[in-house]
């Protein structure tokens, strides 16, 4: 399946952040706790906190898409909160509303928790969400898989075992070309050096 990219910078990331909290607070809703989904939820969660002025961070871990789009499966929570959140407001956080089952379930986690006011808030909302967040800072209408620098290796790496080939070079012609995904050569070849990594060819 061939798709194109949308990448984000840290700096991008920041400023989406910031409108977002500022989106937050002309609503007048005031958290008093913020819960991350895991894994794409942590970074902007964590900066949300910093904006907001929150203290209470928590996480919860779903599972959703594998490999760089590709859905596993049907949304499900692995690692369920197990807090008590009563008569607090909760801001739920992630990093985008694709087909928006994953922040959908957890925000229904969360109301099982005892809170008083339950917000989804997103980086990105796509159309291809089935509902739509209550506050998200970037909307989507072209479907686009989008890479945030926090996974830029894993998505790089996912791209590379889908092209099936290792010259750089050619690599980086392709990943231009057909996912506009953009990253140096050095990088690439960092990615295919990874001791870490055991490719299947």
């Amino acid at each position: 399946m061939k798709f194109k990219c949308h990448q984000y910078t840290w700096e991008d990331i920041r400023e989406l952040c910031r409108v977002l909290s500022k989106k937050i607070r002309g609503a007048g809703f005031k958290p008093d706790a913020i819960v991350a989904i895991a894994r794409g939820g942590w970074v902007p969660a964590r900066i949300l906190c910093d904006f907001l002025n929150i203290r209470d961070l928590y996480s919860v871990k779903t599972e959703h898409w594998g490999m760089v789009a590709t859905e596993t499966g049907e949304a499900r929570i692995t690692h369920p909160l197990n807090v008590d959140f009563s008569g607090k407001n909760v801001l739920v956080v992630d990093d985008v509303a694709d087909t928006g089952e994953t922040v959908e379930l957890v925000a229904e986690h969360v109301k099982s928790l005892n809170a008083r006011e339950v917000k989804i808030a997103v980086i990105d909302f796509k159309h291809t969400s089935k509902f739509e967040p209550d506050f998200f800072a970037n909307e989507m209408k072209e479907w686009k898989w989008i890479v945030y620098p926090w996974s830029l290796r894993e998505d790089l790496r996912d791209l590379i075992i889908k092209i099936g080939i290792k010259d750089v070079k050619k690599l980086k012609e392709i990943l231009e070309k057909e996912y506009e995904f953009f990253v140096d050569e050095n990088l690439i070849e960092d990615v295919l050096n990874d001791e870490w990594y055991e490719w299947d060819w």
